[in-house]
This record gives C-alpha cells, structure tokens and sequence, in this order.
C-alpha cells in the first residue's frame, strides 16, 4: 500500500482459517479509532471468509506497516507496507535522493524452523535457542544446506541515489544489523520523522522499527 497523502480505502478479504486483525503501525487514527485493529478494543475480529473495508484520512507520512494483531500470525508473515507520501514541495528530504521507488522497500523477517507460536514461548522463556535459524529479505532466503532458492535482489543504476525503505516485523525482539557491501548508507527518516542526515557503515533495527 503506497499512495499520496489523502485518503485511504482498501479492502482485507480473510482467507485464512482463523480470525484477524489489522493494525497499522504509525498511524495514529484520530477520529478513525474503529480502523485500527486493537483486538476487542476498537474492532471485532474479520472471520474466516469475511470483507473488510479500511477507509480513514492518513495524517501520519513516511514508512509505515500493518500487520496482524491475532495470535502469532505477524510472525507467520501477516503484514505489509502502508507508505504515505508527502508531496514534493513538503518533503524536506526530496534533494538528497533521485529515486523514491516502490520496489525499494526492504523487510527483513526471522525464518524459525518451527511454528512461530513455538518459536515465541522457546525465546521469551529463554528454555530453548533466542535467535532465529535464517533471516528472509521480502519473503526469500536460503538455509544453509538447502535449496538454492532465490535471494531478493534491488536493481540501480551507478550515479543516481535511491532511497530505500526498511521495516523490522520481527516478533521476537531480534535486533537486526543492516549494512551493504562496500558502501556507505545515509539516513534520512526514523519512525515516519524525518532527522538530520547522518552517514553510517551500519544500522540497527528492532521490532516495529522503520
């Protein structure tokens, strides 16, 4: 979900077996409490099969992400970008790059061996290993001794500069290093807030961190 500031309106069909909610991380839903999805707080779950219409006003811009707030489900993969933009005229940040593009946006995700219910308990109650067996970037990613399958792969062109967009998901409070070979990154937003631009080898991302 990339779009404008303006409106938002979107539909969520549930075709999984279990209930959902949907939360969308950074926004604050003023006057719009009833889109965002507290659990039995402000929304009754979508059942199996059920339609949804999301419709509120995006006050919040920058990068954003929903996912679901039922069970263990974020950790199953139940999430997704929301990116607000602001116009050019209003984004103090438009001259340090020439590329703002959609396929730029990074999620890294823990990949546990095991159901993500398992993998929550054996790492809050510390009676099993803490730290994921591999980490996906959008979905891909190998183990070790496995498959050759694909990698997710970013494409730019030398001399221009792109601004990438990166979400942490994560459910088990796993901080994440990122950094690119042979380059040096500048960081120009944290959490939808745009910050003095800063020059870094390296950076760490935690749960919910964006």
């Amino acid at each position: 979900m990339v779009i404008n500031q303006s409106s938002i309106n979107g539909t969520l069909l549930s075709i999984l077996h279990k209930k959902i909610f949907k939360h969308f991380l950074g926004e604050h839903f003023r006057g719009y409490q009833y889109m965002d999805g507290t659990p039995y707080v402000t929304q009754c779950p979508i059942l199996p099969g059920a339609r949804f219409v999301y419709k509120f006003r995006a006050r919040t811009t920058g990068t954003m992400f929903y996912h679901s707030h039922t069970s263990f489900q974020r950790g199953e993969g139940a999430f997704g970008p929301c990116i607000v933009r602001r116009t050019a005229e209003n984004d103090p940040q438009t001259h340090l790059y020439d590329f703002d593009l959609t396929e730029h946006l990074i999620f890294p995700q823990e990949w546990f061996h095991a159901a993500s219910r398992e993998a929550f308990v054996l790492h809050h109650w510390d009676t099993g290993k803490n730290k994921p067996d591999n980490m996906l970037i959008n979905g891909k990613g190998r183990n070790q001794n496995g498959t050759k399958t694909p990698y997710a792969t970013f494409h730019v062109r030398s001399g221009f500069r792109y601004r990438f967009r990166i979400v942490s998901p994560g459910f088990t409070l796993c901080p994440i290093e990122v950094s690119v070979e042979n380059h040096t990154l500048t960081l120009i937003a944290s959490d939808t807030h745009s910050i003095e631009p800063v020059e870094v080898d390296s950076f760490v991302l935690h749960e919910g961190e964006r």
